[in-house]
C-alpha cells in the first residue's frame, strides 16, 4: 500500500488559475486557464483527494442517470477535504454474512469492496458507490482497482466521517474514525428526509462491539466535519440518492506543523484534480448551464461551492495555453494559437490533439486520464493514441512536406527528409481518456497503465476527421518547418565539408594545389595553379572512354588537359536538394576536381571563376548516339542547376571557346574507307546518309563502311589522330539567352512532362523517322495525334555537318541533339499495337526464330535449347544490339517469365529458374546457368510464312529484325505492357488469350464485305513494289486508312459486349483484365476519367483457437496440415474457375473478412487471417515486408509461411489492436490486399508510328485488324507467286530430266553456251523466269529442289541463265525424279488453287483455331 512520497517533490505541473464568474441566474461559478508552473507538491497528500474523487467519478461510471453532480470542499487551512457525490451509495444495510454494516466494511476495513476482485469489472468501489450487490449500469471500467482506495484517506486522517444517503432503503447513514483509522465510532442511521424536511435525528444503532479501536457512540457534542442539510440530502426529487466523505488530514504525516495547513502547491495540484473531473465528466455546452437546469448533460461539479465551468473534455483540453515557442510559426502559418482537434474515438475512448511546446522533447506531450485517473506517466492508452496519430499524420504531411521542399528548396519528392511517425511525434500535444476493464498501473500511485495493448479491451478509432483536423491545428506547419529546417542543416553541412575539400585542394603554394583525392582523376599538371584557367577537365563516358582520352593526351601533353571517367549517366540534379546532389559520387568527384564551390553564385561571371578554379572549362567527351547526347545534356543540367553564371559564360570574350565553360569532343559516326588510304568521317548518319544517297551504285560498292556507336569502338591510334587535330573535334557549348536556360529547364524538370509532349510532338519529321526506323511520308495525321512535322532543315542547318566545330548555343543542342535521345526514350520505352513488342523484345524474338527456322523447326515445336547467356550474345550479333548484353539477359529471362504477373503468353520457354512470384522475377539464376527456347505456341502467334513480308529495319549498314512483327492477336494486350520514357509512360494490363482471341473473332465475323476489300487494295504491293530488291517499308505497302480502323474499333466494341452482356465496361469497349494462375478477384470500376482495374486477393478468417492449436503442434503436422489446407483451396480455385465466380468469390471472402474483423474489433478478442492469394503484382517478399511491419507496430503477433513458389497461403495472427485497425480500414487495406491501375495510360505506338493514347481494348483492336488484314492480303499474294513458281519449277525439271534420260539432250562434251542455246531453243525458260521475284525461299518453305544454285562462276562462256536445270546433281537425272517432279507440281497446283479460293479473312480464321487448339483450356474469362 502506497500512496506516493510524503515529502514535497519538486516537479514542473499544470495549475489552473481561476476566476470567478456565475451562470444560469447568478449561481456561482469559476472558469480557469492551465499555466506550466515547477512546484514541489506532495504527491501522497494529493493522492488522499485523489483517491476520493475518483471513487465519485467511478460512481458515474455505474449509476450515469443518478451521478448528476460531484461537490469537493478544499479547507486548506483546516486540512478538511470532503467529496460529496449523488447518485447509487454504499448500501446503508448491514452485510448478509458479516453482520457488519457495509459502510463501515468498505470505508473501515482493508481489502474490501468488489474491483479488485479478479473477473469483477464493474461491481462497485470502496469510495463513492455501492458494493457489488448494486446493479451496474453498463460501466467498462473504473479507478479503484486494489481494495484501498479511500481507506487511505481514513488511514492518513486525524478524523474521517463518511455519510451515506441511501434513498432506496429510506436510510441515512453516518460514521466517524479518529486516530488514523484506530478509532472507530458506532455508526448512526435516521430516516432519509423528503425535501424541505427539519434536519435529520440521528441516533446510534446496535453493533457488535470489542473490536479493536472499538469507542462506542461518537461524542455528540462534536461537531461533524461538514454536515450536508437536509435540502442537499434530499435532492430536487426528494429521493436522491449520495455519499459524501470529509476527512481532516494528519499534516504532521507530511511534515506539516501544527497550524501550516496543506502547502499551497499541494493545494493547487488537487484543484486541478477536481477540474480534471469537471472536464471528464461534463459534456460540450455544460460550460453556460447551471447546475440544476436541464440543459445539463454531463455531472456538474463545485470546488468549494463554485459550479466548474468546463464544456466536457472538448472544453477542458481548451483550458491548457498555446504551445510554447510556437508564436512565429503559427503567425507564418495564419493559424489561431492554442487550437485542439477533438473526436470520440469509441464507446471507451475520447481523445484531443493539438501542438506541442517547442522544447516537449522527442515524445510529445500528453495528459491522459484511465477511468478518471490521471496518470502523469503516460502508458499503453498514450502510445497507442500517439502511435496511430503520429503514423496517420505522417502519411498525410509526407506529399505536402515533399511540395513544400520543392517549392522552397527545389527538393525533390524522392530525396526529401522522410516523414515517419517518430519526426511527428514530438509535435503532438494528445489528450487522452479512455476506460479499461481492468487496467494494470505501475504501483497504487497509478502514475503510469502497464498493461499490454492487448489488455485494452478496445482501440480508439482514430476517424480521418480527427487527423486532418489535427494536422490543421499547426502541427503539419510543425512538421513542414521541421523538415525544411534539417534540409538546410543537411546541406549546410555537406557544403562545409565540400567547402573545406576544396579549401584544401587550393593550399597555400603551387604544389600543394594539385593534390585532390579523387579516385580514377587523372589531373592536369597545371591545374590549381596561377595557369588553372588554360586547363580542361575531360569528362568521359566510361572507363574506356578515358582511355581513349589519356591515348589523345600523348599528343597535345598532360600539363593543360586533365581527365575524370563518369560512370554512366550522370544524376539529374535538377529537382534535387543540394545535398542529395552533392552525396552522389560523380558530382562530388567533379565539384573536387573543378574546385568549385556549392551554394556560390559566381556573381562575377566566367572570368572571376577561372581565377578561383582549379580547370578553365570543361570538355564532355560521350558516344556519338543518343545516349552520348543524353549524357551531353546532364552535365549541362548539372551545371545549370548549381552554377548557372559558368554556364551564360562570358558574352564579351571574342572567342567563343573563351566565352564557353562547357565544350563536347566529337568523333565520327561513321568512317568510310576506300582503299587503303582514302577515309571519309561522318559526324552523323544523316550526313553520311546524304552523301551515299549522292554516290551511283558501282561507286557505292567500292567503299567499307564501319560503324563507330561507342568511343571504345575507335583505337588509341585514332584517339591520337582526334587530339592532333584538335579544333576539328573540339565544340563549345555556348549560352544564346535566357531562352536556352528555359529549354534545359524544360528537358530535365519533372514538373514539365506535358511541355516535353509538346516539344517531342513538334519535333521534325526526319528525327521521329530516324529513331522509329520507318517512314511516315505522305501518312494522314490520326486525330489527335502530333501536328504536322516542320519542313527538314537545309544541311548546312543541322549539326554533326559540315563545320562540326561551329559554336553550338545551348538550345540548339536540346532542340536539335537531345531530342533525339528523347525519341530514341520513347521508343526503348512504350511497344508498338501492332506486336506489343519492345524493341529489345523484337530484337530477341527475331533471332530465336530465325534460329529455329535454321533448326528445322515447324509450327508448334520449340526447338532446341540455348543457354541464356549465349543466346544474349546471338542476339546482339543478329540484331547488331548496342546496349550491352546484360540489358539482353534481362529481357530473355522476362520474356520466358510464367508465374503469376508475369507473361500471359511467354515468347519463350523457361528451362530452369527464371524466377518466381515471390520477389517478381528478381529471384531467376544466372544466366550462364538456365536454358531456354521458343514457346509451342510462339510460331502460332507469328507464323513462319510472314516473316519475308515484314518490312526489316536497317543497323550497321546490314538488315535486321523487322520494324514490327504482326502476331495474329494483338499481343499488347495479351501479356500487358509497362514503360516509362520521355514525356510518355504506359500501362496496359494483361488479358487472357482466350478473350482478346474471341473478341478478334468476333470483330472478323461482323465485318462488312466493304470492309474486307479494303484488305485487298490496301495490303498488296505493286508489282514494282514486289519485284524491287528493297521492299517498300511497312507504312508504304499498307496504306493507313483511319475511318477503316475506326469502323474496325465499333466492330471490336460489339464484340466485347457479345463476350460479356449486360456489363456497361463491355459495351465501351473494354476487356476484363486476366491473368494467368490468379486466384483473386479482378473487376473493372469507374473513376472519374477513365475506368480503373482492381485486382484484390483471395483471404478468409481462421478460427483463432484452432490457429493456436495448430501453431503449437509440431512442426509435421504444422507442414501437413498446410498442405492438406493448399489442396483443398486449390481444389476450391479450380472449382471456382470452372464455373466462373473466382472474382465474385475473392470479393465475398474479403467482405467476409471485414464483417469477422469488425466483430473481433468489437469483442477486444484477436483474429486470424488466412492469406490465399495476393494482388496482381504483388509479390510475396514485399508482403512478407508487410507483415514483419505489423508485427513490429503490435497489430500482428504471428505469422505462419505455408506458401510455394507458386502459391500462397500465409496465416497472420492479428491481434486485438489488430482486428480493430482491419475493423477500421479492411482487412485488404491492412494487409494490402487490393491494388488499382487506370486505364487512362495505355501509350502505344500505332501502325504509323505515331504515339497514341488508346482508350479501350476495342481501340487497340481496331488498329490492329485492318494492319494484320491487310497481311494476309499480302501472304495470298505472295503465296500465289511462290506456288506458280514452285509449279513452273518443278514443271521444268521433270521435262529436262526427261528431255535428258531419254537423249533429247546430250550434255556430255559440248560447251555452255552450245547447251544453252540448245536449251532455249527447245523452249526453256532462262532462271530469272523460273523463281518468284522478290521473294525469300527460306522462310517461306523449299523451292521443290534438294539443291540450290551456288554463287561460282559459270565456264565455257555461258550466261547462266539455266543454271538451275544445269547444276542438277547426276543422281536426280533419273527416270524417277520425273515423276517425283510430276507429283510436286500437281501437289504445288492444289496449295495454289487452295490460296486462290481463299480470302484474306478466311486464312486468319485459320491461324485463329490453330492458335486456339494450341491455348490452355483456361486462358481468360470467357471460354469457348
Amino acid at each position: 500500500m502506497y500512496i506516493g512520497s510524503v515529502e514535497p517533490r519538486a516537479s514542473t505541473c499544470w495549475v489552473p488559475r481561476e476566476k470567478a464568474t456565475t451562470v444560469g441566474e447568478g449561481e456561482a461559478a469559476a472558469v480557469c486557464r492551465m499555466e506550466e508552473k515547477e512546484l514541489r507538491p506532495v504527491p501522497g497528500l494529493v493522492k488522499l483527494l485523489d483517491e476520493l474523487l475518483v471513487n465519485a467519478m467511478d460512481n458515474h461510471q455505474r449509476d450515469r442517470r443518478g451521478t448528476t453532480r460531484i461537490d469537493v470542499s478544499i479547507d486548506e487551512r483546516a486540512g478538511v477535504i470532503t467529496v460529496t457525490n449523488t447518485g447509487r451509495p454504499v448500501p446503508a444495510q448491514l452485510h448478509r454474512s458479516e453482520g457488519v454494516w457495509v459502510p463501515e466494511l468498505v470505508f473501515g476495513h482493508l481489502l474490501t469492496g468488489s474491483n479488485f476482485a479478479s473477473g469483477a469489472s464493474a461491481a462497485g468501489s470502496e469510495g463513492g458507490a455501492g458494493a457489488g450487490s448494486a446493479e451496474s449500469d453498463g460501466a467498462v471500467g473504473v479507478g479503484g482497482r486494489h481494495g484501498y482506495g479511500a481507506k487511505l484517506a481514513n488511514i492518513f486522517a486525524k478524523r474521517f466521517e463518511v455519510t451515506v444517503g441511501d434513498a432506496a432503503a429510506g436510510r441515512l447513514y453516518r460514521q466517524r474514525w479518529e486516530a488514523n483509522m484506530g478509532t472507530v465510532f458506532a455508526p448512526e442511521t435516521a430516516p432519509f428526509p423528503a425535501r424541505g424536511a427539519d434536519g435529520p435525528q440521528w441516533q446510534a444503532v446496535d453493533a457488535t462491539a470489542g473490536e479493536a479501536g472499538w469507542a462506542g457512540p461518537a461524542d455528540a457534542s462534536v461537531p461533524w466535519l461538514s454536515p450536508p442539510s437536509a435540502d442537499a440530502v434530499a435532492g430536487a426529487g426528494g429521493s436522491q440518492s449520495f455519499t459524501s466523505v470529509s476527512f481532516q488530514v494528519d499534516l504532521a504525516r507530511f511534515g506539516r506543523r501544527e497550524g501550516q495547513g496543506i502547502d499551497r502547491a499541494s493545494a493547487s495540484q488537487m484543484r486541478r484534480r477536481v477540474w480534471d473531473a469537471a472536464g471528464l465528466l461534463g459534456q460540450p455546452g455544460d460550460e453556460k448551464a447551471p447546475s440544476g437546469s436541464a440543459a445539463r448533460k454531463g455531472v456538474a461539479v463545485t470546488l468549494n461551492g463554485r459550479l466548474l465551468s468546463v464544456g466536457g473534455f472538448p472544453g477542458y483540453c481548451s483550458l491548457f495555453p498555446p504551445a510554447a515557442g510556437r508564436e512565429a510559426l503559427l503567425e507564418e502559418a495564419g493559424l489561431a494559437p492554442g487550437l485542439v482537434a477533438h473526436a470520440k474515438c469509441g464507446p471507451r475512448w475520447e481523445v484531443g490533439v493539438g501542438l506541442a511546446s517547442a522544447d516537449s522533447g522527442r515524445g510529445g506531450e500528453a495528459v491522459s486520464f484511465v477511468n478518471g485517473v490521471f496518470t502523469a506517466g503516460g502508458g499503453a492508452h498514450v502510445d497507442v493514441v500517439t502511435d496511430e496519430l503520429a503514423r496517420r499524420l505522417a502519411e498525410r504531411i509526407a506529399p505536402r512536406v515533399k511540395a513544400a521542399l520543392a517549392k522552397d528548396t527545389s527538393a525533390d519528392a524522392s530525396s526529401a527528409p522522410a516523414v515517419t511517425a517518430a519526426s511527428v511525434r514530438p509535435h503532438l500535444r494528445v489528450f487522452v481518456s479512455c476506460r479499461v476493464a481492468e487496467p494494470a498501473f505501475d504501483s497504487q500511485t497509478k502514475e503510469r497503465l502497464t498493461c499490454a495493448p492487448a489488455a485494452l479491451g478496445s482501440l480508439p478509432a482514430i476517424p480521418d476527421r480527427l487527423v486532418r483536423e489535427a494536422a490543421a491545428t499547426g502541427i503539419e506547419a510543425a512538421v513542414v518547418a521541421a523538415a525544411l529546417s534539417r534540409q538546410q542543416a543537411d546541406t549546410a553541412r555537406a557544403v562545409r565539408k565540400l567547402r573545406v575539400a576544396s579549401k584544401q585542394a587550393a593550399g597555400a603554394g603551387a604544389r600543394a594545389r594539385q593534390v585532390v583525392d579523387v579516385p580514377k582523376l587523372e589531373d592536369a599538371s597545371l591545374a590549381g595553379t596561377a595557369r588553372a584557367e588554360e586547363c580542361t577537365l575531360i569528362l568521359t563516358e566510361g572507363d574506356s572512354a578515358k582511355a581513349l582520352a589519356v591515348a589523345g593526351l600523348a599528343v597535345v601533353g598532360r600539363q593543360t588537359f586533365g581527365v575524370f571517367p563518369l560512370r554512366g549517366k550522370l544524376l539529374n540534379v535538377r529537382d534535387l536538394p543540394l545535398k542529395a546532389a552533392l552525396e552522389n559520387q560523380e558530382i562530388r568527384g567533379i565539384v573536387t576536381a573543378m574546385g568549385l564551390e556549392p551554394g556560390r553564385a559566381y556573381a562575377g561571371g566566367l572570368a572571376e571563376a577561372r581565377s578561383l578554379l582549379r580547370y578553365g572549362r570543361v570538355m564532355i567527351m560521350a558516344d556519338q548516339d543518343n545516349d552520348g547526347s543524353h549524357i551531353k545534356g546532364l552535365v549541362l543540367n548539372m551545371i545549370h542547376t548549381l552554377w548557372p553564371a559558368l554556364l551564360r559564360g562570358d558574352g564579351s570574350a571574342g572567342d567563343a571557346g573563351a566565352a564557353s565553360f562547357v565544350e563536347a569532343f566529337i568523333t565520327p559516326v561513321i568512317k568510310a574507307r576506300r582503299g587503303s588510304s582514302e577515309v571519309r568521317d561522318f559526324f552523323s548518319e544523316r550526313a553520311y546518309q546524304e552523301w551515299s544517297d549522292a554516290l551511283p551504285a558501282a561507286e557505292r560498292a567500292r567503299w567499307s563502311i564501319k560503324y563507330y556507336k561507342g568511343l571504345g569502338t575507335s583505337t588509341a591510334a585514332e584517339g591520337r589522330q582526334y587530339f592532333s587535330d584538335l579544333p576539328r573535334h573540339r565544340v563549345p557549348i555556348v549560352w544564346g539567352g535566357d531562352g536556352d536556360g528555359d529549354r534545359v529547364d524544360m528537358a530535365f524538370a519533372k514538373s514539365r512532362a506535358d511541355d516535353r509532349k509538346a516539344w517531342l510532338l513538334a519535333a521534325p519529321a526526319e528525327v521521329r523517322s530516324r529513331v522509329a526506323l520507318c517512314h511516315q511520308a505522305g501518312l494522314p495525321q490520326a486525330p489527335g495525334d502530333s501536328p504536322p512535322a516542320s519542313e527538314p532543315r537545309a544541311p548546312e542547318q543541322r549539326r554533326g555537318e559540315g563545320a562540326v566545330s561551329a559554336p553550338l548555343p545551348v538550345g540548339t543542342f536540346i532542340d536539335e541533339e537531345l531530342i533525339e535521345f528523347s525519341w530514341a526514350d520513347v521508343h526503348r520505352s512504350i511497344p508498338s499495337v501492332v506486336d506489343g513488342l519492345k524493341p529489345s523484345q523484337r530484337k530477341v524474338l527475331f533471332a530465336c526464330l530465325a534460329r529455329a527456322r535454321k533448326g528445322g523447326v515447324s509450327t508448334g515445336e520449340g526447338g532446341a535449347e540455348y543457354k541464356v547467356a549465349q543466346l544474349a550474345g546471338a542476339v546482339a550479333e543478329a540484331t547488331a544490339y548496342h546496349h550491352g548484353e546484360a540489358s539482353l539477359i534481362s529481357t530473355i529471362v522476362n520474356m520466358a517469365q510464367d508465374y503469376v504477373g508475369a507473361n500471359n503468353l511467354p515468347l519463350l520457354e523457361p528451362r530452369g529458374q527464371f524466377g518466381t512470384r515471390l520477389a517478381g522475377g528478381k529471384d531467376a539464376a544466372s544466366a550462364r546457368y538456365i536454358f531456354t527456347r521458343l514457346s509451342p505456341a510462339t510460331r502460332r502467334l507469328f507464323p513462319a510464312v510472314d516473316d519475308t513480308l515484314l518490312p526489316r529495319c536497317e543497323d550497321d549498314g546490314a538488315k535486321v529484325e523487322p520494324v514490327a512483327y504482326a502476331p495474329v492477336i494483338p499481343l499488347a494486350l495479351v501479356n500487358g505492357a509497362a514503360g516509362i520514357g520521355t514525356g510518355w509512360s504506359t500501362h496496359v494490363p494483361m488479358h487472357g488469350p482466350g478473350d482478346v482471341l474471341a473478341a478478334v473473332r468476333g470483330a472478323l465475323e461482323r465485318a462488312p464485305a466493304d470492309l474486307l476489300a479494303l484488305a485487298g487494295a490496301h495490303g498488296v504491293p505493286s508489282a514494282e513494289q514486289a519485284g524491287a530488291p528493297a521492299a517498300a517499308d511497312w507504312a508504304q505497302a499498307v496504306r493507313w486508312d483511319d475511318g477503316a480502323a475506326r469502323r474496325w474499333e465499333e466492330l471490336a466494341r460489339d464484340a466485347t459486349a457479345a463476350l460479356f452482356p449486360g456489363q456497361q465496361w463491355a459495351q465501351d469497349g473494354h476487356l476484363l483484365p486476366w491473368a494467368r494462375g490468379f486466384a483473386g478477384g479482378v473487376k473493372l470500376v469507374e473513376a472519374a476519367s477513365s475506368p480503373a482495374v482492381e485486382t484484390v486477393g483471395l483471404a478468409d478468417v481462421f478460427d483463432y483457437d484452432a490457429y493456436a492449436h495448430e501453431a503449437r503442434a509440431p512442426s509435421s503436422k504444422r507442414t501437413a496440415e498446410a498442405r492438406r489446407r493448399a489442396a483443398a483451396r486449390a481444389a476450391a480455385t479450380a472449382a471456382g474457375a470452372a464455373q466462373g465466380s473466382a472474382e465474385q468469390d475473392a470479393i465475398a471472402a474479403l467482405a467476409a473478412c471485414d464483417a469477422a474483423a469488425e466483430e473481433a474489433a468489437a469483442q477486444g478478442r484477436p483474429l486470424a487471417v488466412r492469406v490465399q492469394e495476393l494482388p496482381v503484382g504483388r509479390w510475396g517478399e514485399v508482403f512478407k515486408r508487410t507483415l514483419a511491419s505489423l508485427v513490429e507496430r503490435g497489430l500482428a503477433d504471428d505469422v505462419i509461411e505455408a506458401s510455394t513458389d507458386t502459391r500462397v497461403d500465409v496465416t497472420v495472427a492479428l491481434t486485438p489492436q489488430g482486428a480493430a485497425e482491419a475493423a477500421r480500414h479492411g482487412v485488404s487495406r491492412l494487409l494490402r490486399l487490393h491494388s488499382s491501375e487506370g486505364l487512362g495510360n495505355m501509350h502505344l505506338f500505332d501502325p504509323c508510328g505515331r504515339i497514341r493514347r488508346y482508350p479501350s481494348a476495342s481501340a487497340v483492336i481496331g488498329d490492329f485488324m485492318p494492319v494484320r488484314l491487310a497481311l494476309y492480303a499480302r501472304r495470298r499474294a505472295a503465296e500465289e507467286a511462290r506456288l506458280a513458281a514452285e509449279r513452273e519449277a518443278a514443271e521444268t525439271r521433270a521435262r529436262f530430266i526427261e528431255d535428258v534420260v531419254r537423249g533429247r539432250i546430250d550434255l556430255a562434251g559440248r560447251s555452255g553456251a552450245d547447251v544453252e542455246a540448245a536449251l532455249s531453243a527447245m523452249g526453256y525458260a532462262p532462271s530469272s523466269h523460273a523463281g518468284a521475284p522478290g521473294l525469300g525461299r527460306g522462310a517461306a518453305g523449299d523451292s521443290g529442289s534438294s539443291h540450290h544454285p551456288d554463287d561460282a562462276d559459270n565456264d565455257g562462256g555461258s550466261s547462266g541463265a539455266f543454271e538451275h536445270l544445269l547444276r542438277l546433281p547426276i543422281r536426280e537425272l533419273t527416270s524417277e525424279n520425273v515423276a517425283k517432279n510430276h507429283a510436286r507440281a500437281a501437289r504445288a497446283t492444289a496449295s495454289l488453287e487452295s490460296i486462290q479460293n481463299s480470302t484474306p479473312a478466311g486464312l486468319w480464321a485459320a491461324d485463329l483455331d490453330a492458335l486456339e487448339a494450341a491455348l490452355e483450356p483456361v486462358a481468360g474469362h470467357w471460354r469457348r
